[in-house]
């Protein structure tokens, strides 16, 4: 009797990706520390706004890509390709995730710009971004766009202005974090990529070409983390600190991606490191600028 109930549960919290919505959460929270350092309800409701409309895109990403789902080593076992749940259930749950997610934000926030913002993530996510990624390699791009905005959503919901030059490092910061996450992904999972034939960088670059764009970001990407700490005076000296440890461990990670950038074990553990680092860089940040 229980086992189909957590079988449900377990395959819920799939289909939403809700573990890798919570630091999508938070990251709304990081935009809101930065700007208003306080701990408040709004900052609660930014961050569960945000994961709300996260979860609830997650859940129509998985709709729109059932078929694509099945020919992919590793997305086949998702709950709307094997079964679990079915596609009246996901449209049900993404309902009951994006309306109260925008609710939140709207409500909770008390202004008009970040529930547009989310709106925005949102379209630029499942109505760019999905339908793209089968026609074109470069649908990273709005992809890496939908995931910029969360931490410009916390910015704006705290008081902050979109147009001010902390809302665009915010976004620059995050955008830039993802190219190199999404090179990652490509190299561990190529023969995937290369069996099923959508399109991808792995299909018109070579392994060292790929490789060349990875280390390009990555520069990038320290150079606006260094940008982030020159231009935000807000930041206490700890956070600085933490933010160039994050750099140094940028640099270590283009090391050890060059030695093993032909060994998939190599790039799935530089992956893991590459993500964990940034977060914790992120959540130390915010404890840090609070108290």
């Amino acid at each position: 009797m229980l086992k189909p109930f957590f079988s449900k549960v377990g395959a819920t919290f799939q289909l939403t990706k809700t573990l890798l919505c919570l630091p999508i959460g938070c990251a709304a929270g990081f935009g809101y520390v930065l700007h208003k350092p306080v701990l408040e309800w709004a900052l609660l409701w930014s961050c569960l706004g945000v994961f709300g409309l996260a979860c609830g895109g997650a859940a129509v990403n998985s709709l729109q890509e059932i078929e694509t789902d099945r020919q992919y080593a590793r997305t086949c076992r998702r709950p709307l390709v094997t079964g679990t749940l079915q596609p009246w259930e996901a449209r049900l749950l993404g309902f009951f995730c994006i309306l109260p997610g925008i609710g939140v934000l709207w409500w909770g926030t008390g202004g008009i710009v970040p529930p547009l913002l989310g709106l925005l993530a949102l379209g630029s996510y499942n109505l760019v971004y999905t339908p793209l990624k089968q026609r074109s390699p470069f649908a990273l791009l709005p992809g890496a766009v939908a995931g910029a905005l969360p931490p410009v959503i916390g910015w704006t919901a705290a008081g902050g202005s979109f147009f001010s030059l902390g809302s665009w490092l915010l976004f620059a910061l995050y955008f830039l974090w993802q190219i190199p996450h999404f090179f990652l992904i490509f190299f561990r999972h190529q023969e995937d990529y290369r069996q099923v034939g959508y399109p991808s960088l792995i299909q018109h670059l070579s392994s060292e070409g790929c490789t060349r764009i990875f280390f390009v970001w990555i520069a990038a990407l320290i150079t606006a983390v260094l940008a982030f700490i020159v231009e935000m005076p807000q930041l206490k000296f700890t956070s600085k600190i933490i933010l160039l440890g994050f750099c140094a461990g940028l640099v270590f990670l283009g090391v050890f991606a060059w030695i093993v950038r032909r060994e998939s074990g190599g790039i799935g553990r530089g992956l893991t490191v590459f993500n964990a680092s940034f977060f914790l860089s992120i959540s130390l940040v915010m404890a840090l600028q609070l108290y």
